[in-house]
């Protein structure tokens, strides 16, 4: 994702969160009137992840855009650039249909997917099973094939290695590093005597075991709580740090410990098997394949299923391609994000009997002890390779027989697949957000008790924006108060009547935000109205003594009548009021998420890597979302994120993972790219101009990135240093290098609305016998592209330009165990 100086993720997320409030600016003056039903709906079609998480994605509800986020990326990726051919589940690709290209008479969609954006996080080495028939083809194959499944435990490793807890290198250092703080290092001690005992069982299962896990969980606990007390704000972190690195630890050393002493070591080491019978698996694939010929949306169906895959004959032959494919069927089948109407019928015995006959491959054996290695090292290098490893094992025990393995797997996922985004906004930044209301005029033309109405409204009203507490949605209230002042004639018979009304109304529109999508309850209104006669005319007026009888009989009637007219004509506005409110918000929440679409989740749909809601929450102060960017098979944060003060009125926390785990699906790695190219497409896909590309970037120069980290981001210690990991580097001219590093680092820098990173030092590059003259020449090609002298905007002039920002500061630029926080508060 990250191919040149503006590739850098953290651009999106600043502008995620003000595009996230911009929806919310879907209140300027009310405009065409209509009378909705009691609740208007707008419905959210997301890109499919299994993940299981509510996902409110804000997109419009129009049947002819089925797909809205599908469809968009596919149109961006081949009109707008030359894109890479990733590579991806070439069955599932090729033909992918278009809501355009779907049966007319289609009765039950299959949700869209994209094998790649799926698969996200899985060594680039692995290459997805590529079937030699599908259902509904004759495949030639002598006989029926079983094959016979691990469980997915295994309790001794593979080479012999002792079954000790591992050492804490990472955690040892911070530990050292804590004893600066003087309050602690009782605490400290009783921590590495409390690890030094648990590394000494020679079995992860040892019954003494158990007893210190939960003497470290309490000290855990008390760190915690001990730091909170602390004044001084740099131990209380450091502190703080440390309880939660053993925290996390102890979060899946205890499942871990539960599971490897349910049995003994010889029980678990036998190597006990079960067989499959796929011809069974086949049968039953063709049963379910006969079940999706009555949605109308077969093909689709097959695909979302992957019968094509469990039905070949070939899959047993391939353990690690029938595990992924398993587990990628079990994980659809149980995705959240499917609508009521596809969770039904997925839940029709022929599909679940098609799960049942699966889910044995998609166990595997999981060597515990090398699983805690592989955490250790994810300790001590976020973006070691071995986080594919761990991800995987995850999967894999998500599937497994038992509770034991579920528990060990929900604190992985828990831990090291947290939440890598969060976004919060304040109900006073919310205000500030909301437009001034101009006065308006509006025409009266309407009928009360047989009277024709003409005439002149002036209508001035205020918004605000009142946060309802909520602790799994976004809750809002928007409040309209406002008067109308009218002036009218109205006409009756011979009879004219000039009236002047006043009246006060207070409406408000509730907005849910929840894993259904985005909720507008019936707008409520209340008025309060006077009407004055200002005057009363007849067409006899000139008329001797007729006049004065037909004047005094129709002010009879205008007395007798006006009660009545003036409740029919306020319960009349009360109506339109809040009709007119209902149709504004849909057709505002329509073109704010259209255009939120567009600018934001247009390019992430592009990426095919679109962020999760973990959760979404609402209190008396703030509305706050949580956000996971991580495939299936990609871990996402582990550390605490630093906090932003209590007077921030947006606040914005990113995770290295979220970016690198972004480039992963972007950067090309399948052929060489010209760089210039590369940045002029990554420029557009983020909805900035092209011609930003330096005029002086050589356009002779082709770059092909390695397929795993090809682009990282690490951050810790106020730093953040970007890597690029290149296969090939050529230009005309007779330079081609192969396999080494760029390497450059960046320091925050605010300037009151304006936060940007600044380049710091020089380049590093590295690799294998390159000479100096060849490294000479790549410094000065990304010399270019990473300007020292062009630093790398975090705000942009929109944001400190909006009239909400007007009085407030960046307040908080940290960068720390690998999250860049971001904070707006008023000034000081």
């Amino acid at each position: 994702m990250h191919r040149r100086k503006r590739s850098l993720a953290v651009f999106i997320f600043p502008v995620f969160a003000v595009a996230v409030i911009a929806m919310w600016l879907l209140l300027h003056p009310w405009g065409g009137i209509a009378i909705r039903g009691p609740i208007a709906s707008v419905s959210i079609n997301p890109v499919v992840s299994t993940n299981r998480s509510v996902r409110p994605r804000i997109l419009p509800a129009d049947p002819l855009r089925h797909e809205a986020i599908e469809s968009l990326g596919k149109t961006r990726r081949t009109t707008r650039h030359r894109r890479r051919t990733p590579h991806r589940d070439t069955t599932a690709h090729q033909s992918l249909p278009m809501p355009w290209d779907r049966p007319a008479n289609v009765s039950l969609h299959a949700p869209l997917l994209d094998a790649q954006d799926e698969m996200a996080g899985l060594d680039a080495a692995f290459e997805p099973f590529e079937p030699f028939g599908s259902v509904g083809q004759t495949v030639a194959v002598a006989k029926p094939v079983s094959t016979e499944v691990t469980p997915a435990i295994r309790r001794t490793t593979s080479d012999g290695r002792s079954n000790a807890w591992p050492p804490t290198p990472a955690l040892d250092a911070m530990l050292t590093d804590g004893l600066e703080v003087v309050a602690a290092r009782g605490w400290i001690e009783r921590v590495r005597d409390g690890l030094a005992e648990l590394q000494s069982y020679r079995t992860l299962g040892d019954h003494a075991a158990g007893q210190t896990l939960d003497q470290l969980s309490t000290l855990s606990t008390e760190g915690l709580a001990a730091a909170e007390q602390l004044a001084d704000r740099g131990e209380q972190l450091k502190w703080l740090r440390l309880a939660h690195s053993l925290q996390r630890r102890l979060a899946v050393w205890q499942p871990i410990w539960n599971t490897t002493r349910q049995h003994s070591m010889q029980l678990a080491s036998s190597g006990k098997r079960f067989t499959v019978d796929t011809a069974e698996v086949r049968r039953r694939a063709a049963v379910v394949a006969k079940a999706c010929e009555q949605t109308g949306d077969a093909a689709a169906w097959h695909r979302f299923l992957l019968l094509h895959r469990v039905s070949d004959p070939a899959m047993p032959t391939d353990a690690a391609a029938r595990r992924i494919t398993a587990q990628r069927l079990l994980s659809r089948i149980e995705w959240d994000g499917l609508s009521e109407a596809q969770r039904q019928w997925l839940q029709q015995p022929a599909v679940q009997d098609l799960a049942d006959a699966v889910r044995p491959w998609a166990a595997g054996p999981v060597d515990y002890p090398r699983l805690l290695q592989q955490l250790e090292r994810q300790e001590s290098d976020a973006i070691d390779l071995v986080a594919i490893d761990v991800a995987a094992t995850t999967q894999t025990m998500r599937f497994a027989a038992g509770p034991q393995p579920h528990q060990v797997a929900d604190a992985i996922n828990a831990y090291y697949r947290n939440a890598n985004l969060r976004v919060a906004i304040s109900e006073t930044f919310l205000n500030r957000l909301l437009p001034d209301m101009p006065e308006r005029a509006e025409p009266v033309s309407q009928n009360i008790l047989g009277t024709r109405i003409q005439g002149t409204s002036q209508i001035a009203s205020d918004l605000r924006v009142e946060l309802l507490p909520s602790p799994e949605q976004w809750a809002l209230r928007v409040h309209t108060d406002g008067q109308i002042h009218a002036r009218t004639v109205g006409r009756n018979g011979p009879v004219t009547l000039r009236n002047a009304s006043d009246a006060q109304f207070q409406a408000h529109t509730d907005v849910i935000v929840d894993a259904e999508g985005v909720r507008l309850q019936a707008a409520d209104a209340s008025v309060q109205q006077q009407t004055y006669l200002r005057g009363l005319q007849t067409d006899y007026d000139g008329v001797p003594l007729i006049g004065s009888l037909v004047r005094g009989i129709a002010m009879s009637k205008y007395r007798d009548a006006r009660s009545r007219s003036q409740r029919i004509a306020t319960a009349r506005l009360e109506r339109t009021i809040a009709a007119g409110l209902d149709q504004e918000f849909e057709q505002q929440v329509h073109d704010k998420t259209q255009r939120l679409t567009d600018q934001l989740l247009g390019p992430l749909a592009g990426l095919r890597l679109a962020p999760t809601v973990v959760d979404l929450q609402t209190d008396q102060q703030r509305l706050t979302a949580r956000y996971r960017l991580a495939g299936d098979w990609q871990l996402a944060a582990s550390t605490p994120r630093p906090r932003a003060m209590s007077d921030s009125l947006l606040s914005v926390q990113v995770h290295q993972s979220a970016l690198n785990n972004t480039c992963e699906r972007l950067a090309p790695s399948d052929e060489p790219r010209a760089i210039a190219a590369v940045a002029e497409e990554l420029l557009e896909m983020f909805g900035r101009d092209a011609s930003a590309v330096p005029e002086e970037l050589p356009t002779d120069v082709y770059l092909q990135f390695s397929k795993t980290r090809p682009v990282t981001l690490e951050v810790d210690n106020d730093r953040m240093w970007l890597t690029f990991r290149l296969l090939r580097l050529t230009r005309e001219g007779g330079l081609d290098l192969r396999h080494f590093i760029v390497r450059a680092c960046y320091r925050g820098e605010v300037d009151g609305m304006h936060a940007r990173f600044v380049r710091e030092g020089h380049l590093s590059i590295k690799g294998a016998r390159m000479s100096l003259g060849q490294r000479v020449a790549v410094r000065a090609i990304f010399n270019k592209v990473l300007n020292e002298n062009q630093p790398l905007p975090l705000t942009s002039e929109r944001l400190a330009e909006h009239p909400a920002t007007a009085g407030t500061e960046i307040s908080q630029l940290e960068l720390r165990d690998g999250w860049i926080a971001f904070a707006i508060a008023p000034q000081r």
